[in-house]
């Protein structure tokens, strides 16, 4: 369904969109 990849800057939405998130945790 959702790849959540958070590895620290990839997020695949379920829509298919490819939204760059820089997650700094």
């Amino acid at each position: 369904k959702g790849l959540v990849r958070s590895e620290g800057k990839d997020y695949v939405m379920r829509d298919g969109d490819v939204v760059l998130f820089r997650f700094n945790v």
